[in-house]
């Protein structure tokens, strides 16, 4: 089955939507966005949704070019990467990324305001990066 190419430019716009924003709250201070509640929880709404069109982009090629179905969203990564479709150095920021999004999910109350802003400050080139690996797999064969 072909990746279906629309459905990865739909993920991928969702992503750079979410990202405008994000880059829009990540102008504030510490201070200024710490104090505004609705910022913060934006932010980490924001980033657990782009996040999880991450996933489904992963999932979506995996499934298409028929690789392995992993146990857990993580292993989608490096189903890819053993696929020769996602650069091995990404590996681990992806894997990162994912595993924040379950602690966001889950472990909700023990995320810090200030983790977050880091995030805004520090890792938002992260998704632009997965956007251009996502777009060059979605458009590569795997090797057989």
């Amino acid at each position: 089955m072909a990746v279906d190419r629309q459905i990865i430019r739909q993920r991928i716009g969702f992503i750079e939507h979410n990202l405008e924003l994000l880059e829009q709250l990540s102008e504030r201070s510490l201070e200024e966005f710490i104090y505004d509640a609705i910022a913060v929880e934006a932010a980490k709404h924001l980033l657990q949704t782009s996040i999880e069109a991450m996933i489904d982009i992963c999932s979506h090629l995996v499934a298409r070019m028929r690789l392995p179905m992993p146990e857990y969203s993580a292993g989608l990564v490096d189903t890819l990467v053993e696929a020769g479709l996602f650069p091995a150095d990404h590996a681990e920021t992806y894997k990162d990324m994912i595993r924040f999004r379950n602690f966001l999910v889950h472990m909700y109350v023990k995320t810090s305001d200030q983790e977050i802003y880091e995030i805004l400050q520090n890792a938002l080139n992260d998704f632009r990066m997965f956007i251009a690996d996502a777009w060059n797999a979605a458009n590569t064969n795997p090797q057989s």
